[in-house]
């Protein structure tokens, strides 16, 4: 249900986007991507996961990515232990064994419309909406509040400009 379409941040809880619009897409997990994370990441990480058993694979605006292998020490389905690629994004510098896994949640609400992602080691929680179908702001907050994510000082709206932006948009007339 979360493979395929792209799924953007409409609200953040613990990071600040503003109207930064970020956008993650989710794959499935082949042998070949299995092993090149496992070459490149072997020695960068602190702890060593079970490469072979990773289902999905999350790319983050196309410039991080992630592999995230079901988390067997939670009994829940959405569980994940996620292995964020030092070779993408925001790693410069890492080194060797220093690399921690990520311990990552996801949750598909109002039949796949809708996408919560939590790192629950950072506190980091996302709310994602599929880029495919429109939806307004008021629908955006109204799930929020709904799923039980409380608006706080940690929460913040995200690429909010866009989507007011899009609202506004309204179709040619053709004659």
């Amino acid at each position: 249900m979360i493979i395929g379409p792209i799924w953007r941040i409409y609200y953040a809880w613990n990071m600040i986007l503003g109207n930064q619009c970020m956008d993650l897409t989710f794959r499935k997990a082949t042998n070949s991507t299995k092993l090149r994370f496992r070459e490149d990441m072997y020695s960068f990480v602190d702890t060593m996961p079970a490469w072979c058993n990773a289902t999905l694979v999350m790319t983050m605006d196309r410039t991080r990515e992630m592999l995230l292998i079901p988390d067997n020490t939670f009994p829940k389905i959405g569980r994940f232990v996620g292995v964020p690629n030092v070779h993408k994004g925001d790693y410069v510098g890492a080194t060797r064994g220093t690399v921690s896994l990520f311990r990552m949640a996801v949750k598909v609400l109002h039949e796949g419309r809708y996408l919560v992602i939590g790192d629950c080691l950072n506190g980091v929680v996302s709310f994602l909406v599929r880029r495919d179908q429109k939806h307004t702001w008021g629908e955006v907050t109204s799930v929020v509040r709904k799923f039980g994510l409380k608006f706080s000082d940690v929460g913040y709206p995200a690429c909010k400009f866009n989507m007011r932006r899009k609202l506004r948009r309204r179709p040619k007339n053709e004659d």
